[in-house]
């Protein structure tokens, strides 16, 4: 922001500005820029400015993200160079270059429009007399910026020598011009502020600064006092009189003030004590008065504010809870419950009664008396049912918490009575199945407690007549409420009859303390197995060696009780052969498969034997006779062609294609185990099945494309079950060469002409020339500029590759001020395939030399006889053509120029400074002339000199400069436009 270091006030500046920009790769794209600041709207003459500080943000859109993607930038950054002048009164007229500071903006994740910001600093302005009037700060029409494009590993991106800025080989430079028709259409010109340049004036004398401007006293409790203070500072050059601090407003008693300020030096400072004391609640108010000598702002007024609050208090809080229930409790048990009591006031809470009133079951074990301020305390109630049924009490609480001195809380529990066990049996009754004499079977019976409470088993016991045949197992002596216990009972008949028993339970169970399950069997006589076997030999037949033939071999069951049979092979040929299936439990009139193979190794008979091994009791060992021949097996062969491919010259950029023929030529199937590709520009696809039948063949398809140029050796390998060539090999041979293009070079890329007086011409010329591989042709070279630019060139309507041709643009200004235009050309380089370079020119107005010198009259002294005073006064040339300044001194010889001006030559919009000394050496009241002459002027300027002199000893001042204001000096005339900014303003 802008410092003033007077009485001009700044308000803040926002205006919006388009352009077109022209970019590598992308070329001309649309670029909006938004500037904030803050500028006066008024400033007297002869005071400084201060330094101003600007912020610009760019709105980057078009397409200007691809072109970055498309490079792979992740990071922004760079400078700017903004153009801007400053005219008014006094023939105030200056072109301003102001450099920018482009912070590294991150664009990693860009998919559209995006911003950078741009910000810089200025130095300080200072206006003349001569100037007084209306002044405007206009923005140029260009724009240049040096960015430097990074990857993700900082390194930067090169966009090619033709983009490379001059003085950061990093960094490429673009372009701006102002969008005309899009300003247009948008109501915009291109003045970014207008303010007045006032007469001079006197800062002279006190300057009150207070601080705060509003005392908020915050909650103050009523009858007690909250302070707060108030410093009054001295920023003038003279003494503050403070006469009068009073406290008014309808509250005004509420607040009291004390204070030491009467008189305040200068950069001193004071305190004023205020106290508050409400009278009582709620928000109170008042306002402190200060009249001062601060001839501008003398009377002050501060705000007071504070708030009224009552006494603190006690407050009871039981988290919400009105209802404290114990839920199901056994008569003759108890159940207890903690209560948290909490104090949430502001004062200590005293509970002066906790007492439970109703029924007898709930007491109170546990109690609270005293709780401090934001405390909690836990009493313990508790519940003892006599019998079953529900039960209820309240806890009466009273207390000092003034808003509910009494609080009750209501209590409830339920009794249960006793519980008893319960004894289920099942299932009521047990029948075994028929089962074979002297083998067992067994089932279980399930003993469960239904009950609420432990069921003690006395004794499970079994009796009656067939008890013999049965067995138990069990562990039952305690069940627990609703679990069970298993009782194991087994039957294992001695003879074939029926057997009937019982078994006995005995417990504690309320409902059947003694328990009957009845038991029923049968013993029947063992049964015994039959084997037969169908076929009792087995002749597989021929087979060829590496293949399998089956046969199946019948085994029934035709006995009465399960059969179980188990097989082996036996015989020299025995490996040959092979058997699958279970037998193991073959039931009665049922049947089970074995399956016979025979997979021979070599040709030839074979013979072996299967033994099947059972629990027949008449047949417990059968063995059948197994043959078989084996045959040779058919073998494959491979053939393949071509057994090399060869792609030659390759235009890169495109594909080819060549086949691979694979045949089987042997009498057995071929097995294709593996296509395999080596080579990194090469792919294939194939037709050919995982198993080629003999005497067929299939395609192999294989593509060649490369990405850059050279040459690309590769292998496909085959690989199958051909055990003469299982690895075929083919040899891949392949080259690329480039496509040739066009590529149009213009050198340079911008044409900016010097500044020109009208009527006169200046020509300069591009080159431009095909840097490409390819003939360049040259469709159209036109102007798109005004008509004081025209256009030759010697191009015809191509560029052989490395040929180039000139095109000569000529500038004659028929008006002052600025003219542009665009030098067009249309080709057959794609990227892009029109391109533009913008034209810029400048026409000057006939020669008007003018020079302005402040002060124009100074004045030394007193100073002491063979003391000396120096000061300078300020030569400004506001014409327009250089100066070769001159000065010559005249009048009393007390008066004398120092060496060391710089005012040949003076060019237009500079200043420089003659510095003159004054050393009399008798008193009196002294004078001089300083005459200064420049060759172009009608009449030397004369600046009137005068000085006193006093005798030595007496009042020899200090030098004091007149006239330190004066006309704009260079080094403060920056852009005041699209870079520049401020706040002024006088501090208090």
């Amino acid at each position: 922001m802008l410092s003033l270091g007077s009485t001009a006030l700044a308000v803040p500046i926002d205006r919006t500005l388009y352009f077109q920009c022209t970019y590598p790769l992308i070329g001309q794209q649309p670029l909006t820029a938004r500037i904030h600041t803050d500028m006066p709207d008024s400033l007297p003459a002869g005071e400084a400015t201060g330094a101003f500080n600007l912020q610009v943000t760019a709105t980057a859109e078009g397409n200007t993200y691809q072109g970055l993607t498309l490079v792979g930038a992740q990071t922004l950054e760079g400078t700017a160079t903004a153009n801007s002048s400053v005219t008014g009164p006094g023939g105030l007229n200056l072109p301003i270059a102001v450099p920018l500071a482009i912070a590294s903006t991150d664009i990693s994740a860009i998919s559209g429009p995006f911003d950078i910001v741009a910000t810089g600093d200025t130095p300080s302005l200072t206006f003349s007399e001569s100037n007084q009037g209306q002044v405007d700060i206009r923005v140029d029409r260009d724009l240049a910026m040096s960015l430097i494009a990074r990857r993700g590993d900082g390194s930067p991106i090169d966009f090619g020598e033709s983009w490379h800025d001059p003085d950061n080989a990093d960094a490429f430079v673009v372009s701006c011009s102002m969008d005309d028709a899009r300003m247009a259409d948008e109501g915009k010109d291109n003045l970014l502020h207008r303010f007045t340049v006032t007469p001079a004036q006197s800062t002279t004398g006190p300057v009150l600064h207070t601080d705060p401007d509003t005392l908020d006293f915050g909650q103050v409790v009523t009858g007690l006092t909250g302070t707060q203070t108030l410093t009054l500072s001295n920023n003038g050059d003279a003494t503050l009189v403070v006469s009068v601090i009073s406290l008014a407003g309808s509250q005004a008693a509420d607040f009291s003030d004390s204070h030491d300020c009467a008189s305040v030096p200068v950069d001193g400072s004071c305190t004023v004590t205020v106290n508050f004391s409400p009278a009582a609640t709620g928000v109170r108010s008042a306002m402190l008065s200060i009249a001062s000598n601060d001839a501008e702002n003398g009377n002050r007024e501060i705000s007071l504010l504070g708030e009224g609050v009552v006494q603190s208090s006690p407050a009871i809080d039981l988290g919400g809870q009105i209802l404290l229930d114990f839920g199901q409790v056994q008569a003759g048990n108890s159940a207890t419950r903690e209560l948290v009591i909490s104090n949430t006031g502001s004062a200590a809470l005293t509970i002066s009664k906790l007492a439970v009133s109703g029924a007898a079951d709930f007491s109170l074990d546990k109690s609270c008396s005293t709780i401090a301020a934001g405390d909690s305390c836990s009493a313990t109630l508790g519940f003892t049912p006599t019998a079953a049924g529900a039960f209820n009490a309240t806890l009466i609480l009273q207390s000092n918490d003034p808003v509910t001195p009494t609080l009750n809380l209501y209590l409830q529990g339920k009794g249960t009575a006793t519980p008893t066990p319960s004894l289920s049996l099942s299932p009521a009754n047990l029948a075994f199945a028929e089962v074979e004499v002297g083998k067992s079977s067994q089932k279980t019976l399930l003993l469960a407690n239904t009950g609420n409470a432990d069921l003690q088993i006395d004794s499970v016991t079994l009796a009656g007549s067939g008890s013999t045949a049965y067995a138990l197992a069990a562990d039952c002596s305690l069940i627990v409420a609703g679990q069970t216990c298993p009782v194991q009972v087994s039957f294992t008949p001695l003879t074939a009859q029926s057997y009937n028993a019982h078994i006995n339970v005995d417990s504690n169970a309320g409902n059947s303390p003694s328990a009957v399950v009845t038991l029923s069997g049968k013993g029947v006589p063992l049964a015994t197995p039959a084997l037969a076997v169908s076929p009792l030999s087995l002749d597989l037949g021929q087979s060829q060696v590496g293949s399998t033939a089956k046969e199946v071999v019948t085994l029934s069951n035709t006995g009465t009780a399960v059969l179980s049979v188990s097989a082996s092979l036996d015989g020299t040929d025995s490996n040959t052969f092979a058997f699958s299936g279970d037998c193991s439990a073959v039931a009665p009139g049922s049947d089970c498969l074995l399956t016979v193979s025979f997979s021979p190794v070599s040709i030839g008979m074979k013979k072996a034997s299967l033994v099947l091994q059972s629990n027949d009791p008449d047949n417990v060992s059968i063995s059948l006779a197994l043959s078989a021949e084996g045959t040779p097996q058919p073998q494959p062969e491979i053939k393949v062609l071509p057994l090399s491919l060869v792609f030659d010259a390759l235009p890169l950029g495109s594909t080819a294609e060549q086949t691979v023929n694979v045949s089987n030529n042997g009498d057995g199937p071929l097995a294709l185990t593996a296509i395999t590709m080596q080579g990194e520009a090469y792919n294939h696809s194939s037709d050919c099945p995982p198993s080629l039948p003999a005497g067929q063949s299939c395609t192999i398809t294989v593509t060649f494309a490369a990405d850059a140029s050279g040459d690309y050796p590769g292998t496909l390998t085959i690989t199958s079950d051909d055990a003469d060539q299982p690895d075929l090999s083919i040899d891949l041979q392949g080259s690329v060469v480039p496509v040739p293009v066009p590529v149009l070079v213009m050198d340079p890329q911008t044409l900016s002409f010097a500044p020109t007086l009208v009527g006169d011409a200046v020509s300069r010329s591009v080159t431009l020339s095909n840097g490409g591989s390819a003939a360049l042709s040259l469709d159209s070279i036109t102007l798109d500029a005004s008509a004081d630019f025209s256009l030759s060139h010697d191009c015809g309507s191509g560029l052989v590759p490395s040929a180039q041709c000139t095109v000569t643009v000529v500038f004659r200004p028929a008006s002052p001020g600025g003219h542009t235009g665009l030098l067009t050309l249309e080709s057959s380089d794609l990227m892009p395939s029109q391109r533009a370079i913008p034209l810029s020119g400048n026409g000057q107005a006939m020669p008007a030399p003018h020079l302005s010198i402040n002060p124009g009259r100074l004045e030394f002294g007193p100073v002491g006889l063979g003391n000396t005073q120096t000061t300078e006064l300020a030569i400004f040339n506001d014409g327009n053509v250089s100066l070769d300044v001159s000065s010559a001194l005249s009048g009393d010889n007390a008066f004398s120029r120092l060496d060391g001006d710089d005012c040949q030559p003076l060019l237009p919009g500079r200043q420089c400074s003659v510095a003159l000394s004054f050393r009399p050496a008798h008193p009196g009241t002294l004078s001089a002339s300083l005459a200064v002459t420049a060759e172009s002027l009608d009449k030397p300027m004369a600046v009137a000199l005068s000085g006193q002199a006093v005798p030595a000893g007496g009042n020899g001042a200090t030098p004091v400069g007149q006239g330190s204001g004066g006309s704009v000096g260079l080094a403060g005339l920056v852009l005041l436009g699209l870079l520049a900014g401020g706040r002024n303003k006088r501090t208090r």
